[in-house]
């Protein structure tokens, strides 16, 4: 071999090995599915294996044998949810909770347009690893009334005020969801079952957790309390227009300040609304003044209803979930297909005078060729603060 032919087939032999640098470089960028890609499809091979008599993981095997993570989200869904970084506090039961890794939410991933969701992920707002604790005290400091001047005589003393520091159960709830698909809506491709199982969860998941978060509700036992809840709605603004829409967060900013300064202004509307917003501004879904400046940030979600708007102090708002969301499929439940649920079947007060009570509508799955998926999570949210809600029903604009 000639050294010209050598000095070539090294060349190629370096080329080859800066190809596979870069793409292993790339590889370990992340470019694989994302954390929702891994759940949706953890679970689509569960409802394939039921439909079909087979196991989870026989099934990823053969739709998906390069992507590792899929096996293990089947076998722990919890492994899917991503860390964030903690703060330094390390006190337990008071708020070490808050800053350990925190685990991102099951619910940020299946549904991610939900209102929950968009709020939760705020960077002003609290969040909580509620995993293996009923519930963590978030602490919170009312306002402070108007202090001392800070300038002080040579050897004088330095006035100060006793902080008014206080704090708020974030309390674990176990929240349930369950989608249901009939044997035609399955019988399609592989990729169209994922993206129909993916919008059908999204869909669910917001509808019902966005139905208890953006209510007027009081907690309870099993349920944590609507973020209107003792809200008085404001009056809005007459006329329409975009001079409308500035009075209305006007009102509702002077509302809350009326606790105390506003930090974290968020306004929640409907994705109708978001879009008049969007279309009459300029600068997207953030507006701000200036890059360091004041920033409002609006929560679209189809949800909330057309005409009410919300704001909130989105630095008051604490939230958190478990990492251990559990996902089953079945083909053989009879369900009760109704937003409040009962047994299937309840006896009467006196045998033989007062009817049995059966649960209706009520579908059987085996009888009616359909399949379920179950969602068990535990999640929880809370206001740190009274008054840092407004809202405004029957807008004009």
């Amino acid at each position: 071999m000639s050294t010209t032919e050598h000095f070539e087939q090294r060349r190629q032999l370096s080329d080859i090995q800066s190809q596979i640098s870069k793409l292993t470089a790339r590889f370990s960028r992340g470019s694989g599915p994302s954390p929702c890609d891994v759940l949706v499809r953890s679970v689509m091979c569960k409802v394939l294996a039921t439909l079909h008599k087979s196991t989870p993981i026989a099934v990823a095997e053969q739709l998906f044998p390069y992507q590792r993570d899929i096996a293990q989200a089947i076998r722990t869904p919890g492994s899917v949810l991503k860390a964030v970084a903690p703060a330094m506090t390390t006190v337990a039961g008071w708020a070490s909770e808050l800053v350990t890794p925190t685990v991102l939410g099951v619910l940020p991933i299946i549904a991610p347009r939900s209102a929950y969701s968009q709020l939760s992920q705020l960077p002003a707002t609290i969040r909580a690893d509620l995993a293996g604790h009923g519930s963590v005290k978030v602490p919170t400091r009312a306002p402070s009334p108007t202090l001392a001047p800070p300038f002080v005589g040579e050897g004088q003393p330095i006035p100060i005020r006793q902080a008014a520091v206080a704090n708020t159960a974030l309390t674990r709830r176990k929240a349930a969801v369950i989608s249901e698909f009939t044997g035609e809506m399955l019988n399609r491709s592989a990729v169209d079952i994922e993206q129909l199982i993916r919008d059908v969860m999204a869909f669910d998941a917001s509808a019902a957790i966005d139905g208890v978060l953006l209510g007027s509700s009081a907690a309870t036992a099993i349920a944590p309390a609507g973020i209107l809840n003792g809200v008085t709605a404001s009056a809005p603004t007459a006329g329409g227009s975009l001079a409308a829409l500035a009075g209305d967060v006007r009102i509702l900013a002077a509302a809350i300040e009326a606790t105390g300064p506003l930090i974290a202004p968020t306004l929640i509307m409907s994705s109708t609304s978001a879009l008049i917003v969007l279309l009459s501004l300029t600068g997207g879904i953030v507006l701000s003044v200036q890059d360091d400046g004041p920033q409002l940030a609006i929560v679209a979600a189809p949800s909330v209803p057309s005409k009410r708007l919300i704001m909130i102090d989105a630095a008051s708002f604490a939230s958190g979930e478990g990492d251990a969301p559990d996902f089953m499929t079945t083909t053989e439940a009879l369900l009760h297909e109704d937003t409040a649920p009962l047994p299937i079947g309840t006896p009467g007060g006196v045998p033989g005078t007062d009817p049995n009570i059966v649960a209706a509508p009520a579908r059987s799955l085996f009888q009616t060729n359909a399949i379920a998926v179950r969602m068990l999570t535990d999640c929880g949210w809370t206001m740190t603060r009274a008054g840092r809600v407004a809202f405004i029903d029957s807008v004009t604009w």
